[in-house]
C-alpha cells in the first residue's frame, strides 16, 4: 500500500521538477502544438528576416565603426608627425649632435604608427573587453551570488598576471624600439653617405 501511495508522489514531483517553457526560455516551447503549418511557415519566414535584418544591421555598424575608427586614428596620427615635426625645428645643435637622424626618423614613423595602431584598434579591444567583463561578472552575481563569488576569485591572480605579463611586454618592446631605432640610423648613414664610399672605393669596409 506504501509503495502505491508513493507512486503518484513520486510522478506528481517529477513532473513539478521538469522545467516549463519560460524557465527555459526557448521559443519553440511556447508555440501551440496545434498551430496550423501554414502559420508556423510565416512565423519562420519573420523570423528568418529578421536574423537577416540584424546580421545587415550588425554588419553595416560594424563596417562605420572600423571606418570612423581607421580615420580618427590617420587624423591624430597626422596631427602627431606635424607636431613632431614643428617640435623637432626647434630643437639645439646639441640635441642633434646626441641623436642620430635615422633614429630621429625612425620614431617619427614606426613609433607613431604604433601609436594609431593603439589608438584605432586596441582601445577598441580594451573598451569592449572590459564591458563583456563587467556584464559577465554581473550576470553571475546575479544568478548566484555565492557561485558568482568563487568564479571571479580567480579575478585578482588573473589581474597581477596581467600587470606582471604587461610589464615584460613593455620593457621588450622599447628595447625593440630602441633596437629598430638604430638599425635605421645606420641604415641612414650608409645610405646618406654612400657617394663618398663609392668615391673612394670603400664597399666592402662599409659592409664590414
Amino acid at each position: 500500500n506504501l509503495a502505491v501511495d508513493a507512486a503518484p508522489a513520486a510522478a506528481d514531483a517529477a513532473t513539478s521538477a521538469q522545467p516549463t517553457a519560460a524557465q527555459t526560455n526557448c521559443w519553440f516551447d511556447t508555440l501551440p502544438s496545434n498551430a496550423p503549418t501554414a502559420d508556423l511557415l510565416r512565423g519562420l519566414g519573420r523570423l528568418s528576416l529578421v536574423l537577416v535584418g540584424l546580421y545587415i544591421f550588425g554588419s553595416i555598424s560594424g563596417g562605420l565603426m572600423f571606418f570612423m575608427m581607421s580615420w580618427s586614428g590617420q587624423k591624430v596620427l597626422t596631427a602627431l608627425r606635424g607636431d613632431l615635426f614643428d617640435h623637432l625645428q626647434r630643437l639645439s645643435l646639441g640635441f642633434y649632435s646626441k641623436h642620430e637622424s635615422g633614429d630621429l626618423m625612425s620614431r617619427i614613423t614606426n613609433d607613431s604608427n604604433i601609436i594609431q595602431q593603439a589608438i584605432s584598434f586596441a582601445l577598441i579591444q580594451v573598451v569592449s573587453g572590459s564591458l563583456l567583463i563587467v556584464w559577465i561578472a554581473w550576470v553571475m552575481l546575479r544568478t548566484n551570488f555565492l557561485y558568482g563569488l568563487l568564479s571571479l576569485a580567480v579575478v585578482p591572480l588573473m589581474a597581477l598576471t596581467t600587470v606582471w605579463f604587461s610589464g615584460q611586454a613593455r620593457k621588450a618592446f622599447r628595447s625593440a624600439r630602441r633596437e629598430i631605432g638604430n638599425v635605421n640610423a645606420e641604415l641612414e648613414e650608409g645610405i646618406s653617405g654612400v657617394r663618398e664610399v663609392q668615391a673612394f672605393s670603400r664597399e666592402d669596409a662599409n659592409i664590414e
